[in-house]
């Protein structure tokens, strides 16, 4: 809230609204790069549908997030962060689930 109110010198509901949404959306940064990750070991093994499956879940979240926002009547800035991580949080998921998976059986091919 410092940031907001004291250094860029919002008003206070507006910095409110600010701290709220940088909250929401603080996570992104880290999830992207873990899903960057997932993404190169599932790439490198050639298992590029689980990518796609990824994609579609994270659509799909984000689509509900959102509706589900508007029919509560979330602000906003609040809504767009919350769907965001939602759907990002959604696709590593998928990534994770597709990985582990594909690596119980490249383990399994391997023993052979």
């Amino acid at each position: 809230r410092i940031l907001f109110s004291w250094i860029i010198q919002a008003k206070p509901p507006i910095a409110e609204v600010a701290h709220a949404c940088y909250l929401l959306s603080a996570a992104v940064p880290f999830v992207d790069a873990a899903q960057a990750y997932v993404r190169g070991l599932l790439t490198a093994h050639h298992l590029t549908v689980s990518r796609l499956v990824a994609v579609v879940a994270a659509m799909a979240v984000l689509l509900g997030v959102l509706s589900a926002g508007v029919a509560f009547r979330w602000s906003g800035p609040a809504l767009a962060a919350s769907a965001v991580t939602s759907a990002l949080l959604a696709e590593l998921a998928v990534l994770s689930f597709a990985w582990a998976r594909a690596k119980t059986l490249i383990q399994v091919v391997a023993m052979r």
